[in-house]
């Protein structure tokens, strides 16, 4: 059973024909592209994108489209132009992923694929592929790890997000935390979300004390917020400076005196 039905198609159709601006192009693009009619799916999709160049349905069922004629290069182009403009759409995030695998990029498969999970935790297949992709080293990686159906007989073990090119951590509950927390800042940092990034780095390094992770993605951070101020033509907002764990520390001890200070003067009044 077809998610767009015949009666769909034909009405997708009709508009289309009266209305060549209409966007019904993408719901009809991926009714041929369901019934294994790519070439007249690209056609529509093509001629449509043109059209609406930032229709986020469009692109993505265009990307859709390509993947399936094995244009993996020009269908993540594709893509990652709706990522741009939509920083949170779940599906492009996860045929990312799936490109990068087919291209046999696992670290980038990776990364699309935290993304999924943070996102959506409760992705049942994102698990399995981050889990699987986590338990090789970068010097293991060989052809099955692209076949998603070797995916299916993975451990349901609970999930850690170290990346596979690092030295992996030991699984203590600190750790684990640790993990998830950096694993926040690299997703951060993907969705170009700085601020959050540079905040929850220093609220980690509070928590969990100095550590080689955190100081390179210290480093890392630092360079990506220059880079993007030197991009700006005319930026006058400075780079704020990332808090050290004694500065957030002491930060944190002064905000706490303070309430305790209001606690203090609303019982004596």
């Amino acid at each position: 059973m077809y998610k767009i039905d015949d009666n769909s198609m034909e009405r997708y159709r009709k508009i289309l024909s009266q209305t060549p601006q209409s966007q019904v192009f993408a719901p009809l693009a991926e009714g041929y592209r369901e019934r294994g009619q790519i070439s007249e799916a690209e056609k529509i999709v093509r001629n449509g994108v043109k059209r609406h160049p930032k229709y986020t349905s469009g692109l993505i069922v265009f990307g859709k489209v390509l993947k399936d004629q094995k244009k993996y290069a020009e269908s993540r182009h594709v893509l990652e132009e709706v990522i741009q403009t939509d920083s949170e759409n779940l599906l492009t995030y996860q045929l990312l992923g799936e490109l990068c695998l087919l291209q046999n990029e696992p670290k980038q498969a990776l990364k699309f694929y935290k993304m999924v999970l943070f996102l959506n935790p409760q992705s049942v297949k994102a698990q399995k592929v981050v889990r699987k992709l986590e338990s090789l080293t970068a010097d293991e990686y060989d052809e099955e790890v692209f076949e998603m159906a070797t995916l299916k007989a993975m451990p349901t073990e609970k999930l850690t997000l170290a990346k596979p090119s690092e030295p992996s951590i030991s699984t203590t509950s600190s750790d684990r935390g640790l993990q998830r927390m950096l694993s926040l800042v690299d997703a951060f940092v993907v969705r170009n979300d700085l601020a959050k990034a540079q905040f929850l780095l220093t609220e980690t390094e509070v928590e969990y004390g100095e550590h080689q992770e955190i100081n390179q993605r210290r480093k890392l951070l630092y360079n990506r917020q220059s880079s993007q101020l030197s991009k700006e033509d005319g930026a006058i907002e400075s780079i704020r400076p990332i808090l050290t764990r004694e500065t957030a520390l002491r930060d944190r001890k002064l905000a706490l005196l303070k309430s305790v200070l209001r606690v203090i003067e609303r019982e004596q009044i």
